[in-house]
């Protein structure tokens, strides 16, 4: 039986996200942006996982458009944005448009889907196996033997 425990895995690196809350205040002006981003996200190898498709806001405040890319690692991520190119294309997305972007790494360790429990929690709780708690001390602190 295969065990989907990321935690038993190797060490896989983490992939880097850009998280854009933007509202566009001038769509044809944005066709400009759109069409030079290109050249960076190709550049850094993005992925356009969301891009203004339908959302709803279940909690805070919500722009009229969210748009999630991924990219292979979190300095790549960091790495398009500073970019000349990027530079070049946020230009033309200047007085177009309102937007807040957050940079972030994403997480590739255990998830409460995975395969790898076993009964040992302190009261019998089933506990994920063998983790390396020293690289994750909350999971220390939860399952003492």
């Amino acid at each position: 039986m295969a065990t989907r425990c990321r935690a038993l895995k190797g060490h896989v690196m983490a992939k880097g996200y850009w998280v854009a809350n933007v509202d566009v205040t001038d769509m044809n002006g944005y066709k400009a942006y759109v069409a030079e981003n290109a050249v960076p996200f190709r550049k850094y190898n993005a992925k356009f996982l969301t891009r203004g498709g339908k959302s709803e806001a279940v909690e805070g405040k919500l722009r009229s458009r969210v748009v999630v890319i991924e990219f292979p690692s979190y300095d790549a991520a960091l790495n398009c944005y500073r970019s000349p190119e990027y530079q070049k294309a946020k230009a033309l997305r200047m007085g177009k448009g309102v937007a807040e972007i957050v940079v972030l790494e994403g997480y590739d360790g255990a998830q409460p889907t995975d395969d790898c429990v076993m009964p040992r929690g302190p009261k019998g709780e089933k506990r994920p196996a063998e983790l390396p708690h020293e690289k994750q001390p909350w999971l220390a602190s939860a399952w003492r033997r």
